[in-house]
């Protein structure tokens, strides 16, 4: 239904999806919440690996603005997709187009992923399975 919409909520604000990016879940969301609650007094900087849509990026940098906060993603368009969602959700993040931390020089407090995996023998649900 998300991709029919072309958006979706994560975290409380609106992400755009297509078929670049997957559509967030829930899970993703409790990950979040649980780094909003573990850095409450810190600044860190922040890594967020295969971003996708940017919804963690952007849902962290939306809670803590003072986080420095940065996104990678080996996939152009997927990152286009990012930039429009911190564009819409008003977030600075440093967008980097890469493979995960190849050639990085930048050391982080904070790395953080929901890499889009499935393992070949875990049983998945129909709609996702053909679909994402």
């Amino acid at each position: 239904m998300q991709y029919v919409l072309g958006y979706t909520y994560f975290c409380g604000g609106k992400i755009f999806v297509n078929n670049n990016v997957l559509i967030p879940r829930p899970e993703t969301e409790e990950l979040c919440q649980r780094i909003i609650e573990e850095y409450k007094e810190a600044a860190p900087k922040v890594l967020d690996i295969c971003t996708g849509s940017g919804c963690i990026a952007i849902s962290l940098k939306k809670e803590k603005p003072i986080l420095d906060m940065y996104a990678i993603d080996i996939s152009k368009e997927a990152l286009e997709v990012a930039k429009e969602n911190a564009t819409i959700n008003e977030t600075n993040i440093n967008f980097i187009n890469n493979d995960l931390l190849n050639n990085i020089d930048i050391k982080f407090d904070i790395i953080v992923s929901n890499p889009p995996y499935i393992d070949i023998n875990e049983n998945i649900d129909g709609l996702v399975k053909n679909n994402e």
